[in-house]
């Protein structure tokens, strides 16, 4: 090391620049050179915590040992530069090695931290040291005698430390939006039963209730004056409205035209007449209803006890119910009846909460009901099968939803993307909220996240655009109804470790009354949350209060820097490479764990993150290039905005002179009416189309790495081969024209080339198709099987290379090696072909037909 009085310390932050002053004549001394020095070094620092910032400036990436038997006590940081809190750049010139074990075995403070719960941090440090020792000439200088350190090394060295997930921030934090009570409507002795803010027209929908009946009030979206009152029923129980049809709904009980029903009427005359158009009969008097925003579809669920069932009505019925007047188009449309109904006056569907919800693109439709078994309280509706009619309520569940026990679904919301469903189920006065993934293949979704606690009972729920918070209605133990913000990070940690219990955000509202549901605008600007003194009988009041929600000011960052400079703390003055989450000290005597990469590492397994609470310090040309992106892919446009008002009418003509009436012209004769036809027998059922037989598993990992590159790969091919497994069996000679072993047209290797021109061709290597059996499958990976020679029926198969095959080809290495399989020509004893979608047959429109061509591929690039 070297001696610290020897060398010179900055101070970290602002201090004064002192520089050496020259003039002739002036003696030397080494502590002007080390001044001289030091106001270069100290500029230098201070331009770099102060205009850049800390972390990583570039490379430095964690990645696993080269040798699997050393990835217990090694990580391997690649290359890089780093800037810590001080501003000194921490240079690492070649591979560097992260000594896992020798710094946990020192530290034994550390091996406490580390019970599970916490994530293990790589982190580096500058440390700097003496090079080149040189003797001390002058006598009566200090280290007469032993000599001094020519040289001063800039090093570094690796620290490790823990931090609990519920400790740390992946980014900097963002301020809690703004949540302001900006206005209120207020019913005296109404109930507001529904809202709906109708993007298309601006305008929100309310629906109230009292004494006299029901009424939909229709208010400017940004003024919130009243643009028209609607009536026509003597109940509400939703309103919802179809953009490009531009149509509103009302359902609910009472209608002149059919007892219970869901009232329609045109944007553009709104309040003439004051009766809806027509009604669509319901069973119940309570009915909720979705819209797809892609096709104007509207989905009806009928809330009648054990008859509840779900109707949808396409834009085209619709039109042609209000054209015709007739009820013939609204006969036989696609029907689901449930066989339960969907909880008392108390939960979501009396109350107009969420519990359906459609996605942006119209492909699902999730529902959510209190009632029946645990799993089977999620709906999750393929819409395309729903209007086929070829769905069950059993198909209809959402399969992979794994409620807590004893828990009762009552609300859910879909991303922004329809990407994930965010649901929210009650334990006795604990609210669970928790993220899904949407699994594309069908109605099926995969726990996404652990989730968080509330304290409290569930009334409403919406979701920011961003999806970085929810905003929830709640009623808390004494009953109060609170309207609160709840952040989705903890909501979607993948952390291990007990669901954590949140509180009320700092600016959370009380709501007078008894909380409703509520209502957000499609930029989660607004939100409007419906409230009533006494929901089941009529109250004295009821409000639906608008909250307005201002979102973090990004340019009061810029303003942040009067405020003060940048200062670093009291601590280690260390940079984050990266961390393992739920690392735990195994004891002093037992093997550690084995770290792996982030794409290596199986479900269950410790891997290393580079990004999630890694500092980076982006160059300038970085932050160009991103922005130029962000401005190429029109990201900076907003969504299209609503439709503006309609213009002032025109004035009104001069009334032409009325025209010459014509003669009536005589009357024809009635002609006999003709004897009704035979009535047509019914035809026999089409065959539909036959489901095909799925692939479920492969032996790579599709559109990643091969393990240990090309070499790997030629070990594999020589050896067990590249395997595909099928759900059932299916013939054999259909891939050789034989029972036996062979090569094959039907599934091949490709491998690219390039040539003398620089041209890539796909070229197919030998390869022999086995038949397999014994197979070991883990998800969708083939793990294991016994390689046949014959066979009539089989699994899977495998291809494997013979003596003729090799490799040592030009190959161009920047594009993947290719499995093809053509699906067409396999099929079982049945005559069912084998389905070419990918596994499992998951295709992005869902639908997985028989034949078909299937593709997979992977990379071989050699590692480093």
């Amino acid at each position: 090391m070297l001696d610290a009085s020897k060398k010179s310390c900055l101070p970290c932050g602002l201090h004064q620049p002192i520089r050496t002053n020259y003039y002739d004549g002036k003696p030397l001394f080494a502590r002007d050179f080390i001044t001289e020095q030091d106001y270069h070094r100290g500029h230098r620092q201070m331009h770099n915590a102060l205009l850049h910032g800390a972390g990583t400036v570039c490379g430095l990436k964690l990645v696993q040992h080269p040798s699997e038997t050393c990835r217990r006590d090694f990580v391997v940081v690649e290359p890089g530069l780093a800037l810590d809190c001080c501003g000194q750049e921490i240079v690492v010139p070649k591979r560097g090695l992260v000594r896992i074990a020798d710094l946990l075995r020192a530290d034994l403070a550390l091996q406490e931290q580390l019970d599970g719960s916490a994530h293990l941090f790589i982190a580096i440090e500058r440390q700097d040291c003496g090079e080149e020792k040189a003797p001390v000439i002058l006598p009566g200088c200090e280290g007469e005698g032993e000599g001094a350190f020519a040289h001063v090394a800039e090093g570094y060295r690796f620290v490790l430390h823990a931090g609990r997930p519920e400790d740390l921030a992946r980014h900097e934090p963002v301020e809690a939006p703004r949540l302001d009570w900006v206005h209120s409507f207020s019913f005296a002795g109404a109930v507001p039963r529904a809202v709906h803010v109708n993007e298309g027209e601006s305008l929100v929908q309310l629906g109230v209730q009292d004494a006299l009946g029901a009424r939909l009030l229709a208010h400017d979206g940004n003024t919130h004056d009243l643009e028209a009152l609607i009536g026509g029923s003597a109940s509400i129980s939703d309103t919802a409205s179809a953009r490009e049809a531009r149509l509103l709904f009302v359902a609910g009980g009472g209608f002149d035209a059919a007892a219970n029903g869901v009232g329609i009427w045109r944007a553009g005359a709104l309040g003439t007449p004051v009766e809806p158009l027509r009604v669509i009969p319901t069973a119940g008097a309570a009915a909720r209803l979705a819209v797809s925003p892609s096709s104007g579809t509207l989905y009806v669920l009928d809330v009648n006890g054990a008859d509840s069932r779900l109707v949808s009505y396409s834009r085209e019925v619709i039109e042609a119910y209000l054209e015709t007047g007739e009820t013939g188009p609204l006969e036989g449309q696609p029907s689901l009846a449930f066989g339960h109904g969907f909880g008392g006056p108390e939960d979501a569907a009396a109350r107009g909460a969420s519990m359906i919800e459609i996605t942006r693109d119209g492909r699902f439709l999730a529902i959510a009901t209190p009632e029946g078994d645990a799993a089977g309280r999620l709906y999750l509706i393929d819409t395309a099968l729903f209007r086929q009619g070829a769905l069950t309520p059993e198909a209809a569940r959402a399969s992979g939803y794994a409620p807590a026990p004893g828990a009762r679904l009552v609300l859910l919301n879909w991303s922004f993307d329809d990407g994930f469903l965010y649901t929210a189920s009650q334990e006795d006065e604990t609210i669970r909220l928790e993220r899904y993934r949407l699994i594309d293949a069908g109605a099926s979704v995969q726990k996404s996240g652990r989730g968080v606690r509330m304290a409290g009972r569930a009334l409403d729920m919406a979701l920011a655009p961003t999806e970085m918070r929810a905003y929830l209605l709640l009623a808390d133990a004494e009953g109060v109804t609170r309207f609160t913000t709840v952040p989705l990070d903890p909501v979607k940690s993948q952390d291990a470790g007990d669901t954590p219990t949140l509180g009320l955000s700092p600016d959370a509202f009380r709501i007078e009354g008894i909380g409703l549901n509520l209502a957000m605008n499609a930029n989660g600007t607004r939100i409007y949350a419906a409230a009533a003194d006494q929901p089941e009988t009529l109250p004295e009041r009821g409000v639906v209060a608008v909250i307005d929600i201002a979102e973090e000011d990004c340019g009061a960052h810029f303003l942040q820097a009067l405020e003060g400079c940048r200062f670093c703390g009291e601590g280690p003055h260390r940079v984050v490479l990266g961390h393992v989450a739920g690392y735990r000290w195994p004891g002093p005597d037992a093997d550690l764990p084995v770290i792996h990469d982030r794409a290596e590492a199986r479900e269950g397994e410790l891997f290393l993150d580079n990004l999630t609470h890694r500092p980076l310090v982006p160059s300038a040309a970085t932050l160009r290039q991103v922005i130029d992106c962000i401005l190429e892919q029109g990201v900076a446009e907003g969504p299209p905005g609503p439709r503006g008002d309609p213009g002032a009418p025109g004035s009104k003509g001069d009334r032409g002179e009325p025209g010459e009436r014509g003669e009536a012209g005589p009357k024809g004769d009635t002609g006999d009416r003709g004897p009704r036809g035979q009535d047509g027998r019914d035809g026999a059922d089409g065959a539909g189309l036959l489901p095909g037989i799925p692939i479920v598993a492969l032996s790579w990992r599709h559109a990643e790495p091969f393990p240990g590159g090309l070499g790997g790969l030629s070990e594999q091919v020589k050896g067990p081969g590249l395997a595909i497994a099928f759900k059932g069996k299916v013939l054999w000679p259909a891939f050789t024209g034989q029972t036996k072993a062979g090569p094959s047209v039907v599934a091949e290797l490709e491998i690219p080339v390039e040539d003398d021109h620089g041209l890539i061709h796909w070229a197919r290597p030998r390869m022999i198709a086995h038949p397999i059996e014994n197979l070991q499958i883990a998800g969708d990976l083939l793990e294991g099987w016994d390689v046949l020679d014959e066979a009539e029926e089989v699994e899977g198969f495998c291809l494997r290379a013979d003596d003729n095959t090799h490799f040592d080809l030009r190959l161009d290495l920047r594009l993947p090696f290719r499995v093809v399989f053509h699906a067409d020509f396999v099929t079982d004893p049945d005559g069912i072909a084998v389905s070419g979608a990918f596994i499992g047959g998951r295709l992005p429109t869902g639908a997985a037909g028989g034949g078909g061509t299937f593709r997979s591929w992977f990379h071989v690039r050699e590692e480093r």
